[in-house]
């Protein structure tokens, strides 16, 4: 989300007016939203909706992303809501993953699997997406960090699908 208003400040042409405030509001979105995903993933299951979130952030990514290119710079709404999209989808699959996290693990081994385990990964994926969303408008041009989303969510959409739940 950081990266999301030098996008649309710097990186598209018209830019997005006020781009810091559009992603201030699309960040007090997904803070709203993120109880109600957790309540969701209580009633329907941490993995059904971290799959809906994924899916929805890998399919809608780029066309977000190309929302926000196209019609941004000239009607804010449109940057507006295409970046509250991205915060629902985000926080359907974030607001159910520390409850899926602790639960996936044998309590002998779940601190520290689960902090060295989500600790790198951050690391690793926030670390250089920024660089890498830059990298690719520069290459590629500036609807292309949408497919980096798109390959963000498949890699999380196997690694949920691949970790075998722990029995109660």
């Amino acid at each position: 989300f950081v990266w999301m208003a030098i996008f649309m400040e710097d990186l598209i042409t018209p830019s997005v007016p006020s781009a810091f405030l559009v992603n201030s509001w699309s960040l007090l979105a997904l803070g709203l939203w993120f109880p109600f995903a957790g309540a969701l993933s209580d009633i329907f299951g941490r993995r059904r909706v971290m799959t809906v979130g994924g899916a929805l952030f890998g399919f809608g990514g780029p066309i977000l992303f190309l929302a926000i290119r196209n019609k941004g710079g000239e009607q804010v709404w449109v940057a507006l809501c295409a970046q509250i999209g991205l915060g629902v989808s985000l926080s359907m699959w974030g607001a159910p993953m520390c409850a899926w996290l602790v639960e996936s693990f044998e309590p002998e081994a779940r601190l520290t699997s689960v902090s060295i385990g989500y600790n790198i990964a951050q690391a690793i994926a926030g670390g250089f997406s920024p660089f890498l969303a830059t990298l690719l408008v520069v290459e590629l041009g500036t609807a292309s960090p949408g497919f980096l989303l798109t390959t963000s969510a498949i890699v999380s959409l196997v690694g949920l699908w691949v970790v075998e739940p722990r029995p109660d």
